[in-house]
Parts: C-alpha cells; sequence; structure tokens
C-alpha cells in the first residue's frame, strides 16, 4: 500500500491501526508543504527497513518461495537469525 485510499483508511481505523501510506498531491496543483515534509519523513523510515532486507537478499542469495504463511515465515525468521549472527566476509575485509 503506497497511497492512501478510502478502503484502506477504513480497514486500518476499524482494526486500530494509524497509517504511515504517503499522501498523494491533488490533480493540477502543487503539494502542500506539510505534506511534502510528511512524505519525506515516512520515506526516510521506508528506505532504511527496506535496505536491511537487500542487503540480506543480496548477500545471503534470499529468495522465498514457500505454500504456506507458517512456511514463509519461518524461512524469514531463519534468515534474519543468521543474518543477525554469522559475520558475512566482504570482498577486501579479510
Amino acid at each position: 500500500m503506497a497511497y492512501h485510499s478510502q478502503a484502506n483508511d477504513d480497514f486500518m481505523e476499524k482494526h486500530g491501526f494509524v497509517s504511515k501510506a504517503h499522501r498523494k498531491k491533488s490533480h493540477l496543483k502543487p503539494m502542500l508543504r506539510h505534506i511534502q515534509k510528511s512524505n519525506a519523513g515516512k520515506s526516510v523510515i521506508r528506505s532504511r527497513i527496506e535496505h536491511v532486507f537487500a542487503d540480506q537478499k543480496s548477500q545471503m542469495g534470499l529468495f522465498i518461495r514457500a505454500v504456506g504463511i507458517t512456511r514463509t515465515t519461518m524461512r524469514i525468521g531463519m534468515a534474519n537469525i543468521v543474518y543477525k549472527y554469522v559475520p558475512i566476509s566482504l570482498p577486501g575485509k579479510d
């Protein structure tokens, strides 16, 4: 979910979540300054989180194809443990 929609907002409000999705700008109008700042702050947080997963994927060849949420959760959990506790040798760091 990259942007707000009425259906997503209703679902999140019903379940007690706070939306962290970006706000779109109005068509043919400049984006309001406070919305720009809010979107920029959300992008910083999102990029920090995504970089961790990108590192896992590139360094460990993480590719998960599993049937069922239980198996997928287990494989991601094991990858997180390995990523956290096993030092990965980087080129030039021998």
